[in-house]
């Protein structure tokens, strides 16, 4: 199989995908599949991170509506996969892993084909803007493709939209990531912060809702499945063992990603309880992430950045960051040593996705890595993480079922 060769650092490239021209938008409502919505006003916004900490988007959205005018998926699965023989593995699929997509194996991502994966990706709020006459995350993806992204992590929430515009809707993003040459990552938004296990039990039990499943299932071979963002309960390993066996139970056999709790940011609760989740899962396919804002900030924030990926390293526990910045704080702006994030992930091979693409609003604007959604002007933090020595341009490979 050809190689993709990467351009020089700073250029925008064609993505390994399997067309050109992105998504087919149909901008009538009355040909879309989810149309005759009245347009939205107001601006969605993210309130997961600990607000003092920086993370993420702050404020009430308004009400989302499906956007009109959006195509039925132009690929299905049977497209993505290349024709002939595929590559060698690095390592044999586990006999306990059922996915037949991603798993781990001794700290490491793999593929369907076995071969190593390393997230290079973005967090990209679909849910929150591809609603309501619009379909600005969607749009955005020609562009994050082209600057070299390697997987999107698909920012999405349970009770959005009504049930089947939901599951329509996600099909679309899924494809749509796909169509693009990168990886989806699909995560629940609602439990930012929640501390009870009942409501964690809840984004399980969406996930395992017949019309979601179906969707997963479709696209098992190349989807990753983070069960909630941001879950930040006390009793980790409980509230998670229990999510974990209704997925399982579901016939949900992707690989599933765990956040720390304490707003992501806790990576103790992942060291000290993520070999025995894995333990828990009856296929041992469970990716941990943390999330580097506030507590990674400031003085400490160095030691502890490596710290927390040192020690993962140690354990062969599958970790990612899974959301991080360039500083924390919402009017008391500490520096997080961003640059380290990326240097110490390259150097232990771990994967990362900065936050966000667009759409941050109140004080926290300046985690908008572009200046519309376009992409065609990117603000310095999108500039930085794309261009650093151990960014984007440098460092991103596609997953080995996108070579042709």
């Amino acid at each position: 199989m050809q190689q993709r060769v990467s351009p020089p650092v700073g250029s925008r490239r064609q993505p390994p995908g399997l067309v050109s021209h992105g998504i087919v938008l149909l901008l009538a409502a009355s040909v879309g599949l989810l149309s005759g919505c009245a347009e939205g006003s107001g601006t969605a916004s993210y309130t997961g991170g600990d607000p003092e900490s920086g993370g993420g988007m702050v404020g009430a959205p308004s009400v989302p509506r499906p956007a009109p005018g959006l195509a039925l998926p132009t690929i299905g699965p049977e497209d993505i996969l290349p024709a002939g023989e595929p590559p060698a593995p690095d390592v044999e699929r586990p006999e306990y892993v059922e996915s037949s997509g991603f798993f781990v194996r001794d700290g490491r991502v793999y593929d369907l084909f076995g071969k190593g994966f390393v997230f290079r990706g973005v967090n990209n709020a679909h849910i929150w803007f591809d609603t309501a006459n619009r379909l600005l995350a969607l749009s955005a993806l020609d562009e994050i493709a082209a600057f070299g992204f390697n997987a999107v992590r698909i920012v999405w929430e349970t009770d959005a939209l009504n049930p089947g515009s939901d599951t329509r809707l996600l099909d679309v993003t899924i494809a749509s990531v796909l169509e693009h040459g990168m990886v989806p990552m699909v995560e629940l938004h609602d439990v930012t912060g929640d501390e009870t296990n009942e409501r964690l039990l809840d984004m399980a039990e969406y996930y395992s809702r017949q019309d979601v499943r179906e969707v997963l299932l479709k696209w098992e071979q190349f989807l990753v499945v983070n069960i909630a963002n941001e879950w930040s309960g006390d009793d980790f390993l409980g509230g998670y063992s229990a999510a974990i066996a209704r997925l399982r139970s579901s016939g949900i056999n992707h690989l599933l990603v765990v956040d720390a709790n304490g707003f992501g940011q806790n990576a103790a609760s992942v060291l000290t309880n993520g070999q025995a989740l894995l333990d828990t899962d009856p296929q041992h396919n469970l990716l941990f992430s943390v999330h580097m804002y506030g507590n990674y900030a400031g003085n400490m924030g160095p030691t502890r950045i490596t710290n927390a990926l040192q020690q993962a390293s140690d354990q062969q526990l599958p970790l990612i960051v899974g959301e991080f910045g360039w500083q924390a704080g919402n009017q008391n702006l500490r520096p997080i040593d961003f640059r380290l994030i990326l240097s110490e992930c390259t150097r232990l091979g771990l994967g990362y996705f900065p936050w966000s693409w667009k759409g941050n609003s109140g004080n926290v604007t300046y985690l908008d890595m572009a200046v519309d959604w376009s992409g065609m002007t990117l603000t310095p933090w999108g500039s930085d993480v794309i261009n650093d020595v151990n960014g984007i341009a440098a460092t991103s490979q596609p997953a080995s079922f996108f070579l042709r």
